[in-house]
Formats: structure tokens, C-alpha cells, sequence
């Protein structure tokens, strides 16, 4: 058996390219907005036993209804943090993240025959891809995408059996009760059946039959179609298995028409060529165009409805573009193949030669694990990566503008009871104190009507503040120096408030107990 241990050399192809995904996935810190949050709801959940239905963290929206549809990621993410803290967590995310694009390359492969085309295929889907790389209950549904998607390329293209469609209804099962995204597997699916229906429709018609895909034991093509609507039903009822049952659509329905979540998330604002993903975005879709004009031959029309779909996600919202990354790279690689007459024989190869691939692919990964939290203290990492330097256990695991310094301050000098704060610090707040110091709002931003949201705006912009913090009965405030700098520049002649903390992100203000110097009016409406 020893003589197996080894590598083939055109297998460092995509061994480079997924360790360079590692590499820059790994570096990637934890950032406050959707991820402090959700692992109290997963302590709540572990605790309690049961998945909270209204906010308790917030004095703004105190009982209101909250659907927690995360709840299984939520637990996941806290059970994790249980047994190894942050440090476990980030390295479960590294590995979701490498599995994710190991598959798609496979895909890829099987698509092009070529593994050369799957490393590039896959570096492209990464390309557009990797400031979704955060922590948080989406990266749950990395994985279940890419399977869901070459399952069913490989049924549809004929490299897969239809066994493997059992898989999917048991995906779904889960995915439902992990993110929101559950909603993209039967869209893959709905996509592909649809497009697969249609060619079989056209080919029985121009066989000379009579055009119907009436139920015929010996009908091939409805032996074909009918496993992926039959899948598709499964799947629509495995998505029903979950705390809120048909509901659980109506949240999706409700969240995705959130006048608060279109109008002020910039993740899911459409894209822009004047940000670096937004550009490379827009030229992966026109070299995805040219390929397209250029090889009419290779556009299979299941595939040509899904990228389409998944192009329109993409186009709607910045946090979409993930999702057309997976389903554009395979393709990608697929379009550029040349088609040969018989496949090319693959060279034989020494068990030494072997072996020093295996050693070659080893080295190639070798700078992501060094990075990994074990070990990514001695690490020589860019300072942009460098993490937080609180005395905070695991401080260097997290973005520098999330408020470990500040909150431990908050904790040990209670400065006030209804404090003002920026909307990422919301999330910690949340982790740290549990409702104990209730949040102004959070990262939760379908829980807030659109009008808070507008006068949290123009608090932060400085603009009626003196009478917008009474309106909320605000005595305390925290705030960013960089995102509320406006506010900042206010209150330095303001005898109401008294500043109290201060670092290189934070500054915490309290009311002094004077009277306010100014009343804080904008001529202008705050920009978002």
C-alpha cells in the first residue's frame, strides 16, 4: 500500500489555489456585526433549552417579536466556543471555507478535464468572494451550497448517479434550521429541473414523437427529469422540519423586503465599480460574457438559468455575489476547456516523484497553518490582520474596532443606564453584558423600524442630538471615532457631556449634569 502514498503532479495545480484561498481565508479576523450576537442566542440556547422569540437586549425594542432562524448556528458557533473558544471557531471557518472550494474544484475537473482549469476556476469564484469570509451563521452554508450545486451538475452532465440526489432533501433538512440561504438549494435545484425539462421537451420533439412528457416507463427522458422534481418536492419538505414550520418563508419574505435591511445594510446595496470586489465582480461577468459569445456550444441551458439567476442575486446585493462566484467558477473552467477526441493519457509518475509532490503540496499549506491561532502569535502577519490589542483573551482574533477595551471599562464603571452607541458595538454589548446594560440598537436591523434607524443617523452625524438623546432618555454614549466623528466634534464644546474613556477606536461619554452648550441642528439631512 505504500506505493499510493503520494501525489499526482498535476494535482498541485489545485492544491496552490486552495492554499492560497487558506491563506487569505485564515487571516481574515472576526468582525463585530453578525457574529457577538448570535453566539449569546447560542449560550441562550444551550442554557435554556429553547430558542428565544423576543428581543431582550435592547431598551428600544424590549419584547418585541425576533424570529432567531439561525438557532441550530447560533448553538454550533457556542458549542464550539465551549470547547475551544475563538480560536476553534476560526479554525472551524478555515476548514468550512477550504472544503467549500476543494469541492467546486472537483467540480471544476469533472467539467473541464483539466485540473490546471479547476485551480483557475476556483481562484476565480474565490476572487469575488472573500470579504464574505467573515464569521457568522452564512458561513454555515458554504458548504451545503457547493454540494447542492455539483450534485446536480453532476446529474445533470451525467458524472453522478441519481443516488446522489438523496443527499440533497437531507442537506436541506439541516440548512433550513443553519441560515436563510437554505432558500438558494431549491432555487439550484427548481433551476436545473426547470432547464432539464425543457430540453427534454425539446428533444422529444424533434425526434418525432408527439412532444409529451407523459409518464412512460421506457420514456428516458422522463426517468431523467423526474428524479429532480421528486428531489425538489423532498427538499421543499425537509425545509418544513424546523422550529417555525411554513413560517420559516414568510421570515425570509419579510427580512428580504425589510424596508431597514435594503435601504441602510450596505451588504446588500448592489454593487459598485468604484469598490474592488464590486470591480472585480463586474469583470468577471463581462469575461464570463465573451466566453459565452465565444464557445455558443458549450452553454447547457440548466446552466445558462442558474448563472443567470445567481448573476441577478449578485447584481441586488453585495452579499450575493458569494454565491454567483460558486456557481461562475466551475463554469468558468468548463468554457475555457478544449475539447479533445479522446481523452489525454495522464503520465505515469515514480512513487519517489509522488512523494515529493506530497511533500511540495504540504509546503504549499504550510503558510495557513502557520497562521492558524495556535500558532499565529510568532506569525510575521500584516499589520492590516494584526487583531485588537486589548488585554482580552483571544484580543488578536478580532477586528481592531470592536470594543474589548471599552466595554471592559463599561463593565467595571457604570457610566449610565441607556447608552448610545455605534450599531457594530451593539453586537458585543450584547455578548458582554446579556441585557444587563440594554442596547440603544445592533446589528438585528430587521428588529428596528426605519424610523430609529433615521434618528440613529442623525445622532451619529451630530445633527439634533441634544433633543433626539432626550427623546431616548440617553445618559451615556459610545462611540467611534472614525464613524461618528461628527458627534465626536460636537461634544467637545458641550458642557452636557463629560468624556470619560477614551482609545484609539472608542470614547465613552457620560451626562455631566450641565446644561448643553448647543443644540446640535444640521442644516442638512445626515447621508447614510
Amino acid at each position: 500500500m505504500s506505493r499510493y502514498i503520494g501525489l499526482s503532479t498535476i494535482l498541485l495545480w489545485p492544491a496552490a489555489a486552495l492554499a492560497l484561498i487558506a491563506l487569505l481565508g485564515s487571516l481574515i479576523l472576526i468582525v463585530p456585526h453578525d457574529f457577538w450576537w448570535h453566539l449569546k442566542i447560542g449560550e441562550v440556547i444551550s442554557r435554556d433549552y429553547r430558542i428565544p422569540t423576543v428581543d431582550h437586549y435592547s431598551f428600544t425594542r424590549a419584547g418585541a417579536p425576533f424570529v432567531y432562524q439561525s438557532w441550530l448556528s447560533e448553538l454550533i458557533l457556542y458549542l464550539i466556543y465551549q470547547a475551544g473558544g475563538l480560536s476553534l471557531i476560526v479554525i472551524v471557518r478555515n476548514v468550512l471555507l477550504v472544503a467549500t472550494y476543494a469541492i467546486l474544484a472537483w467540480q471544476a475537473y469533472r467539467r473541464s478535464g483539466s485540473w490546471r482549469l479547476a485551480a483557475l476556476g476556483v481562484l476565480a469564484a474565490a476572487a469575488v468572494a472573500f470579504n464574505n469570509w467573515t464569521i457568522r451563521p452564512q458561513s454555515f452554508s458554504w458548504l451545503p451550497f457547493a454540494i447542492c450545486w455539483t450534485v446536480l451538475a453532476g446529474y445533470s452532465e451525467g458524472w453522478l448517479s441519481r443516488r446522489w440526489l438523496v443527499a440533497l432533501p437531507a442537506i436541506e433538512l439541516v440548512w433550513a434550521n443553519l441560515h436563510g440561504a437554505f432558500i438558494l438549494g431549491l432555487a439550484l435545484t427548481a433551476l436545473v429541473a426547470v432547464g432539464e425539462t425543457l430540453v427534454g421537451w425539446f428533444r422529444l420533439q424533434t425526434s418525432g414523437r408527439n412532444g409529451s412528457l407523459r409518464f412512460e416507463t421506457r420514456n428516458p427522458v422522463l426517468r431523467f427529469i423526474a428524479p429532480l422534481w421528486l428531489t425538489l418536492a423532498a427538499m421543499i419538505a425537509a425545509t418544513l422540519v424546523n422550529p417555525y414550520g411554513p413560517g420559516l418563508y414568510s421570515y425570509v419574505r419579510t427580512l428580504l423586503s425589510n424596508p431597514s435591511v435594503r435601504q441602510l445594510v450596505i451588504e446588500w446595496q448592489p454593487p459598485s465599480y468604484k469598490d474592488p470586489i464590486g470591480q472585480l465582480f463586474f469583470l468577471s461577468l463581462a469575461s464570463m460574457l465573451l466566453l459565452w459569445i465565444r464557445f455558443p456550444a458549450k452553454r447547457r441551458l440548466s446552466d445558462v438559468l442558474v448563472l443567470l439567476a445567481f448573476t441577478w442575486l449578485a447584481l441586488g446585493g453585495i452579499r450575493n455575489i458569494i454565491w454567483y462566484g460558486m456557481i461562475a467558477g466551475p463554469l468558468l473552467a468548463e468554457w475555457l476547456a478544449r475539447p479533445r477526441a479522446t481523452p489525454r493519457p495522464q503520465r505515469r509518475e515514480l512513487v519517489l516523484q509522488r512523494r515529493i509532490n506530497l511533500v511540495l503540496a504540504v509546503l504549499l499549506f504550510m503558510p495557513a497553518i502557520l497562521v492558524q491561532p495556535p500558532f499565529r502569535s510568532s506569525a510575521p502577519i500584516p499589520t492590516v490582520f494584526s487583531g485588537n490589542t486589548a488585554p482580552e483573551p483571544e484580543a488578536a482574533l478580532v477586528t481592531p474596532d470592536t470594543p474589548l477595551a471599552a466595554t471592559a471599562y463599561l463593565r467595571k464603571h457604570r457610566v449610565g443606564d441607556r447608552l448610545y452607541h455605534e450599531m457594530s458595538y451593539g453586537s458585543y454589548l450584547i455578548w458582554a453584558f446579556g441585557g444587563e446594560i440594554p442596547v440603544f440598537a445592533d446589528p438585528r436591523v430587521e428588529l428596528y423600524p426605519l424610523s430609529l434607524w433615521q434618528d440613529y443617523r442623525r445622532i451619529a452625524q451630530g445633527c439634533d442630538y441634544t433633543a433626539l438623546l432626550e427623546k431616548y432618555q440617553i445618559d451615556a454614549l459610545l462611540l467611534d471615532r472614525q464613524r461618528q466623528a461628527r458627534l465626536l466634534e460636537r461634544l467637545v464644546d458641550d458642557t452636557a457631556w463629560e468624556k470619560v474613556y477614551e482609545d484609539d477606536h472608542a470614547v465613552i461619554y457620560r451626562r455631566s449634569g450641565l446644561s448643553a452648550s448647543q443644540a446640535g441642528n444640521c442644516e442638512e439631512e445626515p447621508k447614510p
